[in-house]
């Protein structure tokens, strides 16, 4: 494939897949509002309807920006890693470009916060390495096409859902939360939700 075009057909996998995330997003901050109760005052609003659809796409604004954020720069590395073949420098860059956000955007002192999230960014940047090398523009072809079959495929959603996990337990230590967090509780449960989704969509 000539140079220009290879480089177009990056471009797109790597929009399909970010679509994709912000899409998961969506439907996570969805999930996770349907299965939570809302405020006992609701019910004495007018036009309640309109209090739930502002309050959720706040939410989901707020929710893909920390969502998409790691996402995105794992997403660039992963990008960079097929354009210049050398997944080392890339995976270092990405390490690179972490730190300097924990250390200037992130107002959180914990060690072990920090290594999970470094966890999780090699997670992500092997998973999309993965899809971009399969070569397909469509999301769920690059997942069939990449992970094979489902055991695979959910291997990987294990992992991720292990590493996430330590990253909230983790915060709620830092930030002296209340044990269980009712509010980590039912993004957790709604992120299962949306994954075996996504997993039964896809085999």
């Amino acid at each position: 494939m000539p140079a220009d075009s290879k480089s177009k057909h990056l471009k797109t996998q790597a929009k399909a897949i970010l679509a994709e995330e912000r899409e998961f997003a969506s439907r996570v901050v969805y999930y996770r509002r349907a299965q939570t109760s809302p405020a006992w005052w609701h019910n004495f609003i007018p036009f309640k309807f309109l209090v739930e659809y502002f309050g959720r796409k706040k939410e989901t604004s707020q929710f893909s920006q920390k969502h998409l954020g790691f996402k995105e720069m794992a997403l660039r590395a992963a990008e960079e890693a097929v354009r210049s073949g050398n997944t080392e420098r890339s995976r270092q860059g990405m390490k690179g470009e972490l730190r300097e956000f924990w250390m200037h955007e992130q107002k959180l002192e914990s060690r072990t916060v920090y290594e999970n999230l470094s966890a999780m960014m090699d997670l992500l940047l092997d998973h999309y390495l993965r899809l971009l090398h399969t070569e397909e523009r469509e999301y769920l072809s690059m997942i069939r096409k990449a992970y094979r079959n489902s055991a695979n495929y959910q291997e990987f959603l294990t992992g991720m859902e292990q590493v996430e996990h330590a990253v909230d337990e983790g915060l709620v230590e830092a930030m002296g939360m209340n044990r269980p967090d009712p509010y980590i509780q039912s993004k957790q449960k709604a992120i299962r939700e949306v994954r075996k989704r996504e997993l039964e969509d896809a085999f």
